[in-house]
C-alpha cells in the first residue's frame, strides 16, 4: 500500500516537473519571439532609413550633375560666341588689309600710267568681286569647322554622359551587393526550441 502510494507520488512529481519545464520552455520561446521582432523592427527602420538616405545622395548627385552640365553648357556657349565673333573681326580685318592694299596699288599704278587706266578699273572690278568670292568662303567654311565642332563637342558629351550612367550604376550595383550581404549576416537564427533531454509531455 505504501508502496503504491508512493509511486503515486512520484508520478506526480514528475507530472509536476514536465508542466513546469513546458511552461518554461513556453515562456522563454515567448520572450525569445518578442525580443526577435524587436529586432526586425529595429533593422527595418534602420534599412528604410539606408534606403532614404541612398535616396537623397542619388538626388543630390543629380542636381550636382544638372548644375555642372549647366555651368558647362553655358560656359561653352559664351566661349564659342567668343571665338566666332574674333574670328570673323580677324577674317574681315586681313580682308580689309589686303583689299587697301591692293586699292594703293592699283591707285599707284592709275596715277603711273594713265594707260593702263581702264584696264586698272576693270581690275578693281574684278578683285572686289574676287574678295567677296573669298568672304563668302571664309564665311562658309567658318560655318561648316562651326558644325564639325558642335559634332566634336555632342560626342564628348554624350562619352562623358554614359560615363556618368555606366559609373552611377556600377556605384548602384556595388550598394545592392553590400546590402545583400548585410542582410544576409543579419537573417535570424532557427526558432528556439527545448532540449532534447526533456521528458515527452504525457509519459
Amino acid at each position: 500500500m505504501q508502496l503504491k502510494k508512493k509511486e503515486e507520488l512520484i508520478k506526480e512529481e514528475q507530472k509536476k516537473e514536465r508542466k513546469s519545464k513546458k511552461e518554461d520552455a513556453i515562456a522563454s520561446y515567448e520572450a525569445w519571439k518578442e525580443k526577435k521582432a524587436e529586432s526586425l523592427k529595429a533593422k527595418a527602420k534602420e534599412r528604410q532609413n539606408m534606403v532614404r538616405k541612398e535616396q537623397r545622395e542619388c538626388e543630390e548627385k543629380e542636381e550636382k550633375r544638372q548644375s555642372a552640365k549647366q555651368v558647362f553648357e553655358n560656359w561653352k556657349r559664351e566661349h564659342d560666341q567668343l571665338l566666332k565673333d574674333k574670328n570673323r573681326k580677324q577674317k574681315l580685318a586681313e580682308s580689309k588689309q589686303k583689299l587697301q592694299k591692293q586699292e594703293k596699288e592699283e591707285e599707284r599704278q592709275r596715277d603711273s600710267k594713265s594707260a593702263f587706266s581702264d584696264w586698272c578699273d576693270k581690275k578693281k572690278d574684278v578683285l572686289r568681286e574676287k574678295f567677296k568670292r573669298e568672304l563668302e568662303e571664309i564665311k562658309t567654311k567658318a560655318v561648316e569647322e562651326q558644325y564639325m565642332k558642335e559634332d566634336r563637342e555632342k560626342m564628348a558629351l554624350e562619352t562623358y554622359e554614359n560615363w556618368l550612367i555606366r559609373k552611377d550604376r556600377e556605384e548602384r550595383r556595388r550598394k545592392d551587393e553590400r546590402r545583400i550581404q548585410a542582410i544576409l549576416r543579419d537573417s535570424p537564427p532557427p526558432p528556439w526550441s527545448p532540449p532534447n533531454k526533456t521528458v515527452p509531455f504525457g509519459k
